[in-house]
């Protein structure tokens, strides 16, 4: 299920994300002793709501963070999402547990990683947060590749898909259904229709990906 939030502007799109985000977060570390997690995507939103997000107070020593996917890249490049989320943890003084791909950025070797890694956090996710791009993509589950088509895989590795730069590693939809609360912030005319057209019941998640959002669990779009 996916339900729609329309707001008057980004900047309240992006708060009430945040919101949401918190309070499922707060609402599972209530809720056990344990550790739990949450998956974030890179970016430039996530940029503007995590740090909402951390200025919630949260057990993050209880929390791992793991990405939706990940750019194949050393951890000190501009692009890299663990990068920009060590700096926005950081920036804030928040301890950080988070569950990258490792040392190596060749696919298989990084994607054997990244999955031993990813067993080790507690499933079902807490919340996610994901964007789409204005190709109905989201996490790199891009149009007319296999990846979006098979409901059964966990994580893989994607090569580079242009116009799209880099290899990366992704959550397949078997992960994404695994995700109690996914979250999206979708502003901008162009992203609005290509959302629209992905919730059409004719929508091919082949070509629009964005489809298969909510297909499990519980969904919210954060719109202008």
């Amino acid at each position: 299920m996916l339900e729609i939030i329309r707001s008057a502007s980004a900047t309240e799109a992006e708060a009430a994300c945040a919101q949401a985000l918190s309070e499922a977060l707060s609402e599972a570390l209530k809720a056990t002793p344990d550790r739990i997690s949450f998956m974030i995507s890179g970016g430039n939103t996530p940029r503007r709501v995590l740090p909402r997000v951390l200025a919630a107070e949260l057990d993050w020593e209880r929390i791992v963070v793991f990405a939706s996917d990940e750019r194949l890249v050393p951890v000190d490049h501009p692009d890299s999402t663990e990068g920009m989320v060590r700096e926005i943890f950081a920036a804030a003084k928040k301890s950080l547990h988070y569950l990258g791909f490792g040392p190596s950025i060749a696919p298989v070797a990084a994607l054997a990683f990244w999955e031993a890694a990813l067993k080790s956090a507690a499933w079902p996710v807490s919340a996610g947060f994901i964007g789409i791009g204005e190709d109905a993509h989201f996490a790199s589950l891009f149009p007319n590749r296999p990846e979006i088509t098979d409901p059964d895989i966990f994580a893989t590795a994607v090569p580079e898909t242009a116009p799209h730069k880099h290899a990366r590693l992704t959550l397949g939809r078997a992960a994404f259904s695994q995700v109690k609360l996914l979250t999206l912030v979708v502003s901008g005319e162009t992203k609005r229709r290509v959302l629209e057209a992905s919730l059409a019941k004719e929508a091919d998640c082949k070509v629009l990906p964005a489809a298969r959002i909510g297909e499990h669990g519980y969904a919210i779009a954060f719109t202008t």
